[in-house]
């Protein structure tokens, strides 16, 4: 999650730069600007848990990877099963996921990867409601570039006239929809 870079000194400690729990305090660091969260959540209860948070600015897929190693390390270390791992859709994510062991591409779907002291499976589920978000962006910037291709050349199919009334008719909607869109 984005959170505000800030740096902050108080009198002790210097707060506000990329934190990935190592112990080193580098002031040659850069500012944070993300907050990359852990959480667990009980599948068979009625409870979940923020196990760690690591302060950062841009992670590759592949330290992502070493950290979601060592979180489902110490989970087992206590006895807590693991059994999915949830994750919404930056490249960055699916870059982990790859270096896991699994394998997001349609052709060769494979949603799942060894833990890495058990060795059971550990399935992935992509978080709906963000794919969803993103999908409805995608839809929504082609729909827009469609338009915008009617405006300038004419509608030379059925398609592009079709899309072009679609626009219109949002201009209807007072803007509202597009002011959800463009906020997401």
């Amino acid at each position: 999650m984005a959170i505000m870079k800030k740096v902050e000194f108080d009198g002790k400690k210097t707060f506000g730069f990329v934190d990935i729990g190592s112990g080193v305090t580098n002031d040659g660091a850069p500012a944070a600007t993300q907050a990359l969260v852990f959480m667990v959540v009980c599948v068979n209860g009625s409870w979940k848990v923020p196990i760690g948070f690591f302060f950062i600015h841009g992670m590759t897929g592949k330290e992502k990877a070493n950290l979601v190693r060592e979180c489902l390390h110490q989970l087992g270390q206590i006895g807590i099963k693991v059994i999915s791992l949830t994750c919404d859709g930056p490249s960055c994510h699916f870059a982990m996921l790859s270096d896991l062991g699994a394998s997001m591409d349609p052709e060769n779907l494979d949603p799942s990867f060894p833990h890495p002291s058990s060795g059971h499976k550990i399935f992935v589920i992509l978080d709906v409601c963000h794919m969803l978000k993103l999908l409805r962006n995608i839809v929504f910037l082609l729909v827009f570039s469609l338009s915008e291709i009617v405006k300038r050349s004419g509608p030379p199919t059925l398609a592009l006239k079709s899309a072009g009334s679609f626009c219109r008719g949002l201009e209807h909607t007072n803007g509202t929809l597009l002011e959800d869109i463009r906020e997401s």
